[in-house]
């Protein structure tokens, strides 16, 4: 296992621990069952093209990871930060939560979207 797929590891551990974990996570006026499912956790490459699809899905105020680092961590005098990735999850409702909290269109354009960004990380 090399030092990328064990740290990878080592967080979707976490994740996994603090989702399950969670008291938050429980139907607590019903029957206590989880809200959400385990996560699918992946990483993506900060260069991806659908991360710039998004501010057309989303809208021209949504930053891409480049435009990000470029804000936040080296301010607009440098021209073009290194590419990063990003660590990305995804929780998703458990049976009858999920048909209850999002209509069929916003349910189905959230899997597009996630399937195809983890279907690009796997395939990396």
């Amino acid at each position: 296992m090399t030092g990328d797929s064990l740290a990878l590891s080592s967080v979707t551990s976490f994740i996994e621990g603090v989702v399950r974990d969670n008291p938050l996570n429980r139907l607590h006026h019903t029957d206590t069952s989880p809200i959400f499912a385990s996560p699918i956790v992946g990483v993506a490459d900060g260069d991806d093209p659908l991360f710039q699809q998004y501010k057309e899905i989303i809208g021209p105020y949504h930053l891409t990871p480049r435009e990000l680092l470029a804000r936040d961590l080296h301010g607009p005098q440098q021209q073009k930060p290194p590419a990063g990735r990003v660590l990305c999850w995804i929780l998703a409702h458990i049976g009858a939560n999920k048909t209850n909290q999002c209509s069929a269109d916003t349910g189905a354009l959230a899997r597009m979207g996630a399937h195809a960004l983890l279907r690009r990380t796997v395939q990396r």
